[in-house]
């Protein structure tokens, strides 16, 4: 049997076992995936168990805090996906296909010139840099401004309020609690709000307030974790696979 994880820290609330067992079952796959809860503290201790694996995902607070203890790093300055290659451990990053997947299917299509990040953690850092290869001018804010000047180092972004109309705002933060307030930014008509996040927050509760286009994190999970399948089994789905492991995975959560 093979054996995956998702690595994180207070991730009871996960879907990922849910998505990814029904995967493994429409795949007929023998595996089984757990979740592993470790303090930032204990990481180093817990790479002894994560090595007994044949892959794990990773989300926060550890997606660039895993990267000093991986072997080989394909994923930039943020990893959520581990695989176990003969006791070499190699990093990747499904989350920017997934953001990228999602983002498509919610705007048809549509470009977007300027977009708003709010956050800079791992998941900020990968969602920025998508959106500047997608050739939009993007924008960060965060409440530590020594953060998001680094994310903008290092993905070409602006640490800085948007001087221009944004036309899509991500929220990357970890707010779970309390009001959110939106920065004093000038958005675009009909301009998209999408949450990497899958469960309730206020930055949800604002943009639904005011009636506002409005995208959540669950289809940007399970399209990054199609793709980590790809990579834990060493395939490349098909589309009508794809299809077919998307839809099994939503019935699983529904």
């Amino acid at each position: 049997m093979k054996k995956f994880a998702l690595l994180g820290y207070n991730i009871d609330y996960s879907l990922s076992p849910a998505i990814h067992g029904a995967a493994f079952a429409a795949l007929g796959i023998d595996a089984e995936y757990s979740l592993i809860s470790v303090a930032p503290s204990g990481l180093a201790d817990a790479l002894v168990r994560l090595k007994t694996l044949d892959g794990f995902n990773v989300t926060k607070p550890h997606k660039t805090a895993v990267i000093p203890f991986l072997d080989q790093n394909s994923g930039g300055a943020a990893v959520n996906t581990v695989v176990n290659s003969g006791g070499v451990l190699k990093g990747y990053n499904t989350d920017g296909a997934g953001f990228m997947s999602s983002l498509t299917k919610e705007s048809g299509g549509a470009a977007f010139v300027s977009a708003l990040i709010l956050g800079a953690g791992g998941t900020a850092v990968t969602i920025a840099a998508a959106l500047k290869t997608a050739g939009a001018r993007v924008f960060i804010v965060n409440r530590t401004p020594q953060k998001a000047g680094e994310l903008a180092r290092l993905t070409g972004a602006e640490a800085a309020i948007p001087d221009c109309a944004v036309g899509l705002v991500v929220n990357c933060t970890s707010q779970r609690s309390g009001e959110f307030v939106m920065p004093p930014v000038t958005l675009a008509q009909n301009a998209l709000f999408f949450d990497a996040n899958y469960v309730e927050t206020p930055f949800k509760a604002y943009a639904k307030s005011r009636g506002a286009r409005f995208c959540d994190g669950l289809d940007m999970l399970i399209y990054q974790a199609i793709a980590a399948e790809e990579l834990f089994l060493d395939v490349r789905f098909t589309s009508a696979e794809t299809t077919k492991i998307y839809n099994t995975m939503r019935s699983a959560i529904k």
